[in-house]
């Protein structure tokens, strides 16, 4: 199947626009639901592994991020192919993972829904494409990845048929027709199972065909774990991965505003930004994860915030004891709009903000004379966050 979850734009050919392909792979129908269960001795391999349990919510998770937040003036989202297998836990914990309008991610729907997105991208070399791929993943070489579909396991096929080979997609993607700016998210991990020391030739069952006449601009790949390593979930939030690049999305990852005002997502925040959220949420749980990047990390614009970004904004006094008699206001100074006034320090001054150039007065009591008033000082709230300490 290659239908379209969402269609948003047109048919028109000389508009650009996004084109997305988003996979989320829990349940496995041939691997046991944990790695020390038996299997049948019918000649499977399963690698050791069992169900996923965080996949699919993560690739809804994006799916629908680009559905409902994603904004790109130059190439408007056109349709958006979501292709899910959620695990049994999954399903009781995230309603919306059921639908009619949901593929399976079976080798046969990814095979049908990989090749009607590329040729929608190749409609126009200005639009954009955008690949998002969450699974079991795999890796043979220090530089592939190899992520795992629904029916991986299967008796009857090679060990690799019901797997995607991200390196062929993404060379493949690079032709003389191909959207020339394109973004991938393999959010996977990617170990080298002992197994396949005693193979030769390991065929991955999908792929591109790779031309050599290649002209993107840009093609980032962002892999959510290093070589090697392993990529780590939250049940019901999705993947440390996802959870990292829904908060660079929304505010972590945003850039200064540029000369035109505008504040973005980019190549090179993401880049900047991504691996950083990743390895903290990883060390929130006593884990480590580090994300690294591939592919053509050219920095182009991925996503153009409507509004400014919510930075976290937490100012300290020095001495700390002054802020049990000191009250805060925070001004625009363009526009002279008051975000808030007579606030008081608990003991620090902790608020979310859009993001903005501000300016900030501090008052204390008249009958004090230990601290001095401030009457206006800079305040940068750009994100991922702004701290100041004040001298009073």
């Amino acid at each position: 199947m290659s239908e379209v979850w969402r269609t948003v734009g047109g048919e028109d050919a000389n508009t650009p626009r996004t084109h997305a392909l988003v996979i989320g792979t829990s349940h496995y129908v041939h691997l046991p639901d944990t790695p020390d269960q038996p299997v049948p001795d019918d000649g499977r391999v399963t690698l050791g592994l069992g169900q996923a349990t965080t996949p699919a919510t993560s690739a809804l998770i994006f799916a629908t991020w680009l559905d409902e937040k994603y904004h790109n003036p130059d190439a408007p989202i056109g349709t958006i192919r979501l292709l899910l297998s959620p695990s049994v836990d999954e399903w009781g914990q995230v309603d919306s993972l059921a639908g009619p309008d949901i593929s399976r991610s079976s080798t046969a729907n990814v095979k049908a829904a990989l090749r009607a997105w590329k040729r929608d991208c190749e409609n126009n070399r200005d639009n954009v494409a955008i690949l998002y791929v969450a699974g079991h993943g795999i890796q043979l070489t220090k530089d592939d990845s190899i992520v795992l579909l629904e029916d991986f396991a299967d008796p009857n096929e090679n060990i690799l048929q019901c797997a995607m080979d991200i390196g062929s997609i993404w060379r493949g993607m690079n032709n003389a027709k191909a959207a020339k700016t394109q973004f991938y998210f393999v959010d996977a991990c990617r170990i080298k199972p002992d197994l396949f020391k005693d193979y030769a030739n390991n065929p991955v069952g999908v792929m591109l065909d790779e031309e050599d006449s290649g002209t993107i601009t840009a093609a980032p790949i962002f892999f959510s774990a290093a070589p090697r390593s392993y990529a780590l979930g939250e049940p019901g939030k999705g993947t440390l991965f996802c959870q990292a690049l829904q908060d660079c999305l929304k505010s972590y990852g945003v850039d200064p505003p540029d000369t035109n005002n505008r504040w973005l997502v980019t190549t090179s925040s993401l880049l900047k930004r991504l691996p950083v959220r990743v390895s903290e949420l990883a060390r929130k749980w006593g884990e480590q994860q580090d994300a690294v990047p591939g592919g053509l990390p050219v920095d182009v614009a991925f996503h153009v915030l409507k509004n400014p970004p919510d930075v976290p904004l937490r100012i300290t006094l020095n001495p700390a004891i002054a802020s049990a008699q000191a009250s805060a206001r925070l001004w625009d100074g363009l526009s002279r709009r008051t975000l808030f006034e007579n606030v008081r320090f608990e003991p620090d001054l902790i608020r979310e903000v859009p993001g903005g150039n501000y300016l900030l007065a501090v008052t204390f009591p008249q009958n004090q004379q230990d601290y001095r008033n401030l009457e206006a000082a800079s305040v940068i709230a750009f994100p991922p966050g702004c701290e100041m300490e004040i001298p009073v």
